[in-house]
């Protein structure tokens, strides 16, 4: 039986910049669902639940292809799924979504926001920078993690106007999309390894053993695992085991 529900929330730019990209993210996509299902079947510790949310200015400015749906039954994105169109209104699908999200996160569930664009924010209606970064300090208490990726721009200014703390630059090139799914696949599993390493622990603790106090005791040998406010942000540690550089990502 699960322990807990891993919500993957994926944001990604539909504007109409992204046409030179448009087959690489698409198939960037498909490949991170493709890991997030792997994870899934791999574990029965955690639940993995996946939205996808495509957006731009124009038509239909928030494009659902999954909303809150269960890893399992989700399968590879068309181009009927992720259509281009208008311009880059990032604030109102990062507000809009997180918000929506917020209201079905059940008390012991992760989140996990992967924002990707290839432009910066010009055509907002319902949110600003200023409430989105108050939306995502608040959430980022509570153990949210948030990635910011973005194509030929200072993705970690960016990022830090909006509260932010990890991020990644790419270019916005074939291969340089290819590289940045590459690197975020990497990221997302070994996030998840450290997820199930954390409940995998927790399942060995045996809830009729008490300290003196009368409390749950927890073997000494894995206090630091099980202190930790939450797990580690799946960026940052990738980060910390590749050179500086490989936050940016070039051809």
């Amino acid at each position: 039986m699960a322990q807990f529900k891993v919500h993957n929330l994926i944001i990604v730019d539909a504007s109409g910049s992204m046409t030179s990209i448009y087959e690489q993210a698409l198939a960037g996509i498909n490949e991170t669902l493709s890991t997030i299902r792997e994870e899934a079947k791999k574990s029965d510790k955690i639940e993995q639940s996946v939205t996808v949310l495509s957006f731009a200015s124009g038509g239909e400015p928030l494009q659902y292809a999954y909303r809150n749906t269960i890893a399992e039954q989700t399968s590879p994105l068309t181009p009927n799924d992720y259509t281009l169109r208008g311009m880059t209104a990032l604030y109102d699908a990062i507000g809009t979504s997180v918000t929506d999200l917020e209201k079905s996160k059940g008390k012991e569930d992760k989140v996990l926001v992967t924002i990707i664009t290839d432009g910066y924010e010009n055509d907002s209606i319902e949110w600003d920078g200023a409430s989105v970064k108050k939306l995502i300090d608040r959430l980022c208490k509570k153990g949210w993690v948030f990635t910011y990726i973005g194509a030929n721009q200072d993705a970690a200014l960016e990022a830090g106007k909006i509260g932010v703390k990890n991020s990644l630059t790419f270019e916005a090139t074939i291969e340089g999309t290819v590289n940045m799914f590459a690197f975020e696949k990497q990221s997302r599993k070994y996030w998840n390894e450290r997820a199930e390493m954390r409940a995998i622990l927790r399942s060995r603790i045996s809830p009729t053993t008490t300290n003196d106090n009368g409390k749950g005791w927890i073997p000494i040998g894995i206090q630091p695992f099980l202190i930790q406010s939450s797990v580690p942000d799946y960026l940052t540690i990738l980060t910390v085991l590749m050179p500086p550089s490989a936050t940016t990502l070039t051809k």
